[in-house]
């Protein structure tokens, strides 16, 4: 069995570990959209935003392709420090960042080991 205490731990930074883009030049993660809440339709699909509950789930809507981001498998941040890891198929509220490992799916193994 492997024994985390055997290993060598080190910092890194977020850009090396995590996908990445550049809008307007600065190098960020992923992040969700500002959506007028009587602009949300009820459906389907969950909207995380920067809540501590259920997951940081607030409600399921329909995808609005025009001003929101599909994401699946990935791990959910907010700027008040919540972290969830989701296996399904989400949109994301302003403030809520995507975290997807570059090169790897993420599972939820190991995004307990991420989050823990």
């Amino acid at each position: 069995m492997l024994n985390l205490y055997d290993r060598e731990w080190k910092s890194f930074c977020i850009k090396d570990m995590f996908i990445t883009e550049k809008p307007n030049g600065r190098l960020r993660v992923s992040t969700g959209s500002y959506i007028k809440k009587d602009k949300l339709v009820l459906g389907d699909i969950p909207r995380i935003t920067v809540t501590s509950q259920n997951n940081g789930i607030c409600g399921f809507y329909n995808y609005l392709n025009y001003t929101t981001k599909l994401f699946s498998n990935f791990i959910s941040v907010s700027f008040l420090g919540n972290a969830f890891y989701h296996s399904y198929k989400a949109t994301l509220d302003m403030k809520v960042h995507c975290l997807k490992i570059k090169g790897r799916v993420i599972n939820k193994y190991i995004a307990q080991f991420i989050l823990v």
